[in-house]
């Protein structure tokens, strides 16, 4: 199978056999996951001269917790072949990339819009007309309306060591711009562990199961995409050796996911209640006087109010809530408390569910401090981020200092910020708002954040945007300026996850780049000059000096940088960092350091929660759209919105993913009968906020009253305003959490029809 991928590359076809082999594997859990990709191509022996094989990273690593170095076998300029490194398996996103590079869709030059906003219209110009149009209007907003009336969103599309200070750098030479604060997606998970535990570094490596007895993966797709180890082949292989070793693998999950399949035991239930089940099962440790006395009274504070609160959430009570039968709570919760070491890992999906999940990664956090499954080998302590790898870009290096601007808005909330002129800021408090221009690189506003039809009314009212991208997106769309940038493989760059892993992987340019793409930084330096902040901005610096600059700044707070080079990633490709596998609280469980909290002990009553009128203790809050909302009357079903392995985001929507992962929403036979809906029907799902069609794929791997529609797929609407495309951040809410910042995407009700 390798030396055909080598004589022909890979193709649309040979990339569709291999995933579905390397899916075969996975589906038996075979360490070999991928394996059959995992040959160098350089040893291969039919190698012609010109071939030469590059030292890459997967695109998809700014947004994906895995950091996965690859291999780009390139001839003649151009790239035949992408594999995995021959140690380290990536996943079929790594392998699509080639589609992505030579996609006829790609965009090629300037353009400046023709049409009507959303109609996708353009002209092609040349950079020097692009680059003067950039300078001009920031020029022309700052001087009508001041600094504060740009937005500058270089958004998670824009990864990457090289990127990290200079793109925070451009706007604050020229005095500041609006930026954003918050996440899409899990913000508010570190403020929350922090509460419990006094640092959002509270989450152990996935690796510490093969010294567990149970494992509980609690809204974790580790098989599917989020997988908090450094490379995508590696979580099931771990979770596959653990349960091989004996570990019981549960489950939970309103999905059943590629993970699950993989489990002893999944346990559907109903999306944002986690919260609910979590006390519950608090109030059965506690009742049933299995929690470890001996931890709690020496590490412990505010057990006597926890265990008094805790009893109004009985397992029956819960049942009826999350749709988890009361046996079922009652027996995981016995077998967590008694089979310890275990490890129970709560993850991203409910921390995207009701007005403040932050409850519940409190109360996952109380569960391990209740057992004592903290510290030690086996266990898991919460669910916020695991090893912080620091690598930051210093005040000093984005010139911080020259700002002047100092309101933000929520990355969740960039529509309604500018039809509103309010902004939440991260204090709780409001600021007013007026922006006039946006300039996106890499940004996918329109099809990433909730209530998408609210975003694209927004749009319409700025005066000016800017947009730099690989492809026509549907934020691309809306731009008045449309610039194409460069993928990783056509410039130097170093990809690494911040609080998760071990791995920093160097990139090397593998090809040239293509049509009259330019990579951001070679954008910024020309508007940067044109704007005569060239040599304050480091117009002249490459992205070799970027990476070498930060990197050479986070070693000053950071000891385990100290010997983290540019010239030695460049060497090795793969540089890992911190100690593996990171279980923290070690060191506070072994009696040598206090807890990092105000009062040095795990708080399960916070007086900091309380002071900002949040619950002091873990509380489970009802307040979001769910079965006992009023809304349910008129949208009985509840979402999910599940990752898919092929999808990452926006990313990957390529014909190859598209063939492999098609748009689909599932639908439980139930619910399906009572519609006449059949699998391969064309079906709307829709809300008060939007519409959108989907194929209907009716099966259990949802439970009854739920729909789960994967996302990443792009928004597209059609005459009559439904999206053709199938983007669920049609019927998604703009709210965010209380804590963090965070979106609230898994606490949706929608209604589902026949097209």
């Amino acid at each position: 199978m390798v030396k055909d991928l080598l004589a022909r590359g890979l193709t649309r076809r040979r990339f569709l056999q291999v995933s579905a082999a390397a899916g075969a594997l996975v589906a038996v859990g075979d360490r070999l996951v991928g394996g059959t990709l995992a040959q160098s191509p350089a040893s291969s022996s039919n190698q012609e001269a010109e071939e030469k094989v590059f030292r890459a990273v997967c695109p998809s690593t700014s947004l994906c917790t895995a950091t996965c170095p690859l291999l780009a076998t390139v001839k003649d300029g151009r790239i035949t072949h992408i594999l995995n490194h021959p140690e380290y398996k990536c996943c079929v996103k790594g392998h699509s990339h080639r589609m992505t590079v030579y996609d006829p869709t790609r965009l090629k030059y300037p353009m400046v819009r023709v049409g009507e906003r959303g109609e996708g219209k353009f002209k092609r110009i040349s950079w020097d007309e692009a680059i003067d149009t950039y300078a001009n209007k920031i020029k022309e907003v700052i001087g009508k309306y001041g600094n504060q009336a740009i937005l500058w969103y270089p958004a998670r599309g824009t990864g990457g060591l090289a990127r990290a200070a200079a793109k925070q750098r451009l706007p604050n030479v020229l005095g500041g711009m609006v930026t954003t604060w918050g996440s899409l997606c899990i913000a508010n998970k570190g403020p929350a562990a922090a509460s419990v535990y006094g640092t959002q570094n509270s989450e152990s490596d996935l690796h510490t199961i093969k010294d567990s007895n149970l494992a509980i993966i609690w809204g974790y797709g580790f098989a599917d995409s989020n997988r908090r180890v450094d490379f995508a082949g590696e979580a099931m292989r771990i979770l596959m050796d653990a349960k091989e070793r004996g570990c019981r693998i549960v489950v939970i999950d309103p999905f059943f996911s590629q993970t699950a399949a993989k489990a002893d035991q999944w346990i559907p239930i109903k999306p944002g209640t986690d919260g609910a089940m979590a006390l519950a099962m608090a109030n059965v440790i506690i009742n049933g006087n299995l929690y470890n006395k001996e931890f709690v009274d020496r590490f412990v504070l505010g057990f006597d109010e926890f265990k008094a609160h805790v009893q109004q959430y009985t397992p029956e009570w819960a049942a009826k809530i999350t749709g988890v039968p009361a046996d079922v709570i009652t027996n995981l919760a016995v077998e967590y408390a008694t089979k310890q070491p275990a490890a129970l890992f709560p993850g991203d999906g409910p921390s995207r569910a009701g007005h403040d999940p932050s409850q519940w990664v409190r109360a996952c956090g109380a569960l391990a401090a209740l057992v004592g499954s903290v510290g030690k080998p086996g266990t898991n302590a919460c669910s916020g981020m695991g090893f912080n790898k620091a690598i930051s870009a210093p005040a000093a290096l984005t010139a911080a200092d020259k700002s002047k601007v100092t309101v933000k808005i929520n990355e969740c909330q960039i529509g309604d910020a500018i039809l509103s002129g309010k902004a939440v800021q991260a204090s709780g408090k409001t600021a007013d708002v007026d922006i006039h221009m946006l300039i996106g690189t890499g940004a996918s506003v329109i099809n990433q954040a909730g209530d998408s039809n609210k975003i694209v009314k927004a749009l319409k009212k700025l005066d000016y945007i800017i947009a730099v991208d690989l492809f026509m997106t549907p934020f691309a769309k809306y731009a008045d300026l449309l610039l194409p940038a460069t993928t990783i493989f056509e410039g130097n760059d170093c990809s690494f996850y911040g609080s998760a892993g071990h791995a920093i992987v160097y990139n090397e340019k593998c090809i040239e780049p293509m049509y009259e793409c330019r990579s951001d930084l070679d954008i910024w330096a020309a508007v940067a000059t044109k704007l005569g902040v060239g040599a304050d901005y480091h117009a002249d610096w490459k992205d070799v000096d970027w990476m070498r600059e930060t990197l050479k700044a986070a070693a000053q707070s950071a000891p385990h940088l100290a010997d983290v080079t540019i010239e030695r990633l460049q060497k090795e490709h793969v540089v890992f960092v911190g100690p593996r596998p990171f279980i923290p609280f070690q060191e506070q469980v072994a009696g040598s350091k206090p807890f990092p909290t105000k009062s040095g002990k795990i708080e399960l009553y916070s007086k900091d929660m309380e002071a900002q009128g949040l619950p002091a203790l873990p509380t489970y809050l009802d307040d979001f759209e769910n079965e006992r909302h009023e809304l349910a009357k008129k949208y009985p079903l509840a979402i999910c919105t599940p990752h898919l392995a092929g999808w990452l985001h926006s990313r990957t929507n390529n014909p190859w993913i598209r063939e492999l992962y098609p748009v689909e929403v599932f639908i439980n036979p139930a619910d399906a009968a009572a519609r006449k809906i059949q699998s391969g029907d064309k079906v709307i799902v829709f809300n008060d906020r939007g519409s959108t069609q989907r194929t209907a794929r009716v099966t259990e791997r949802v439970p009854q009253g739920v729909l789960a529609l994967p996302q990443g797929v792009w928004f597209d609407p059609g005459p009559d305003g439904v999206d053709r495309g199938g983007s669920v951040n049609v019927l998604t809410t703009d709210i965010i959490d209380r804590i963090g910042g965070s979106g609230t995407y898994n606490s949706v009700l929608v209604e589902i029809r026949k097209a």
